[in-house]
């Protein structure tokens, strides 16, 4: 009896194997992979069952002889067990044949899958070595792979960093941070792209900045493919092979279709198999064999990843194989939060050009992203597409359509008619067609680089800032608590470098005040942007009676890219304003005199005649607080400027002229209960220029166009 005890616990074992592996199905990473090593490390192991099987006595010939209503249940059991070790069946045996054992048995192989006896043909069963000999278990764990699949590649496309993880650091001090505690400022870009060579698989292209640079260090792309060996999806992870294919394919996404397979490398030992916790949350983890070497040392690398709808965590620990010491290590994981979503996963419904869904275009003005660009219509069929930009266009060019009758066209008009006819489709709805113009508007109102900003500011025009600080680099100590804020450009200066090498850059700044713990403190914030894309945020706030300094730092930060969405400066403008420039006193008197129009100054100080003193080349603010003096004859504007050094602050004079000309004085000079060590007052002493403006009734020929006046109608 304990004979036939240890084959029904051999039994239970294999049967246990068996619908591991053939249900449709699959457990977590953790119980999986427990059950799966236990099994395996039971059946290695000598066991009392597998001898008690071994020294099992043949059955006599004359039991072989005896039908099978004459044998017992057990002796029936043990023949089938020592042949081929299968499980009697429901059909061969009646119910009422069975004993006790097996009426346990029945029950402990239902208790997973309770029809299991019943569908699953002998072909499904598992043999002694857990390879399933049937196709049907393996194509139903790959359908369900590959659902799980589909909502990763709806999951998982974004733009992830750990700005607040690192903001939560720099409060505390990240000088009392342990060095294996302390994490980077690391942001991280998952984009959808195909791949020519994998047409089923999930691709994404990964870059990983840090801080606030705008060239990745890292770029690799991540194919998803369903492992029903594994029974999850294997995450293979492919390396540029050359700088040029990165180079190319990376600067536009449509050639990364065009790479082939030699121009990417991979490393298949080091892939990481990703399975499904929940309905929106995923965990993935390498295998056993990714190693590499440190130091002449082999090391196990163990990356483990959690994608939840929000948050992207992510682990890494190498371990040396000879003893299983940590070498490489971080005590807490990144946490990198979805700060963007890209649309799209593997598949996409095809539309036409200039159509697009109401579902879409909804996504699209949360994301605050463009839709793609289509494949340009044909001259004819131009009045049915709406007019779209591309987003490499510049924000100041205007949208164009053709004109209705193409004088190139060489066919009649009637024929053109009834083709045109014949091929145009009808037009998109009111509403989606007014939510892409609102999305392009968006892109048009960008400014992208520094040359679009000055050349706004130079022409008068109306400029808006919006600046998030978590998206910069932060000190490590950073006091502010505000990290968002935004204004309208009013004063600004543009400054050449004092070197050649030496970047341009175009500075304005915004004053607060605010109830501090002794009073009311002025907080001023300066940004200053540099002619590479480099922002520089200045932190200032002291007291306003005492002039004592609180405290003064800085954070750089880039310009705000539409295309990746990443950059913590945006400088936006209105395209359609046209802006009209006054050429003469008069109308520049009568604007000021009838107070309908805000009149924009723009002073180049090197086209003017005087001294000009330090870097500063143009000036422009709005004219405010002006008084008219002789009678009408001059108008006087006067304006305090803040200087770089917190120390010191310019005064600006200036006085129009009935003729044309234009007199500015400017004066350096300290604020007053502060320590001014640098001030001189013979290298301080006021300058004074000699501008007109850039019209026909200037009487001093002499006297060259440094100063324009615009307004906005």
């Amino acid at each position: 009896m304990s004979s036939v005890s240890g084959v029904l616990l051999y039994l239970f074992l294999s049967l246990y194997q068996h619908s591991a592996s053939a249900t449709t199905r699959y457990l977590p990473t953790d119980a999986s992979s427990l059950s799966s090593s236990l099994l395996s490390h039971w059946l290695s192991l000598p066991s009392p069952i597998s001898s008690t099987i071994q020294q099992l006595p043949e059955p006599p010939s004359s039991l072989k002889k005896l039908p099978s209503s004459a044998m017992t249940s057990e002796e029936e059991m043990l023949q089938k067990l020592t042949s081929w070790r299968k499980p009697p069946s429901s059909e061969t045996l009646p119910s009422s044949a069975m004993t006790s054992e097996e009426e346990v048995w029945k029950k402990l192989t239902s208790r997973r899958n309770p029809s299991s006896s019943k569908t699953l043909p002998s072909s499904a069963m598992t043999s002694e070595d857990g390879v399933t000999s049937s196709r049907k278990p393996s194509t139903v764990g790959t359908k369900a792979l590959r659902k799980d699949m589909r909502r990763l590649s709806r999951l998982l496309p974004g733009v992830y960093s750990n700005s607040e993880q690192y903001q939560q650091e720099a409060e505390v001090g990240r000088e009392m941070v342990p060095n294996q505690q302390k994490h980077m400022l690391l942001r991280s870009s998952y984009r959808p792209v195909s791949l020519r060579f994998m047409p089923r698989a999930f691709a994404v292209l990964v870059q990983d900045y840090s801080g606030d640079s705008l060239f990745p260090f890292r770029q690799r792309v991540h194919t998803f493919t369903p492992d029903p060996s594994h029974r999850a999806i294997r995450m293979k992870v492919w390396d540029f092979a050359t700088h040029t294919a990165a180079k190319r394919a990376t600067r536009n996404l449509r050639l990364m279709a065009k790479l082939r397979r030699k121009d990417l490398l991979s490393r298949g030992s080091c892939d990481m198999f990703w399975r499904r916790l929940d309905r929106a949350s995923f965990v993935g983890i390498t295998g056993e064999e990714c190693l590499g070497y440190v130091r002449g040392e082999q090391v196990r690398i163990r990356v483990s990843m959690t994608l939840t709808k929000e948050v992207l965590q992510t682990r890494e620990a190498w371990y040396r194989t000879r003893d299983g010491k940590k070498l490489v290590h971080t005590d807490g994981p990144y946490n990198l939060v979805k700060t963007k979503s890209f649309l799209g996963g593997r598949k996409q419904k095809k539309q036409r050009a200039g159509k697009v869904s109401r579902k879409a275009l909804r996504e699209r003005l949360v994301l605050n992203e463009l839709p793609s660009l289509p494949s340009p219509p044909s001259p004819r069929r131009m009045e049915t597409v709406p007019p779209t930009l591309p987003p490499t266009l510049p924000p100041t060019l205007a949208v164009t359509t053709a004109p209705r009758h193409n004088s190139l066209q060489t066919r009649s008009s009637h024929h053109s008619r009834k083709a045109s006819a014949q091929k145009a489709k009808p037009l998109p709805r009111t509403g989606d067609k007014e939510k892409s113009m609102e999305i392009n508007k968006d892109f048009e109102w960008l400014l992208p680089d520094y040359k679009a900003i000055a050349s706004a500011l130079k022409s008068g025009r109306l400029v808006y800032y919006s600046v998030e600080l978590s998206a910069c680099s932060t000190p490590q100590q950073l006091k502010a608590k505000r990290l968002s804020f935004g204004d309208f450009v009013d004063t600004f200066e543009i400054s050449s470098g004092s070197r050649r090498r030496d970047p341009e850059t175009i500075r304005f700044w915004q004053t607060k005040f605010v109830e501090g713990d002794e009073g009311m403190e002025a907080m001023r914030r300066e940004i200053i942007i540099q002619s590479n894309g480099r922002v520089d945020v200045r932190l200032h706030r002291q007291h306003v009676g005492t002039n004592k300094l609180v405290w003064d730092q800085t954070v750089q930060c880039r310009l705000f890219d539409y295309n990746t969405g990443m950059g913590g400066v945006k400088m936006t403008s209105r395209p359609q304003e046209s802006e009209q420039e006054m050429r003469t006193f008069g109308r520049f008197r009568s604007s000021l005199r009838r107070g309908r129009r805000q009149v924009r100054m723009i002073v180049d100080f090197s086209q003017c005649q005087g001294r000009l003193r330090g870097t500063t080349t143009v000036l422009g603010s709005t004219v405010r607080a002006y008084d008219f003096i002789n009678s009408g004859k001059a108008v006087e504007i006067s304006q305090l400027i803040p200087d770089r050094d917190p120390a010191f602050h310019t005064l600006l004079t200036g006085q129009f002229l009935d003729n044309g000309e234009v007199v500015f004085i400017t004066s350096l000079k300290p604020r007053p209960g502060t320590e001014a060590k640098t001030y001189r007052p013979l290298l301080h002493r006021p300058s004074t220029f000699r501008c007109a403006l850039s019209g026909s009734d200037v009487t001093n020929s002499n006297a060259p166009w440094g100063v324009r006046l615009f307004y906005t109608t």
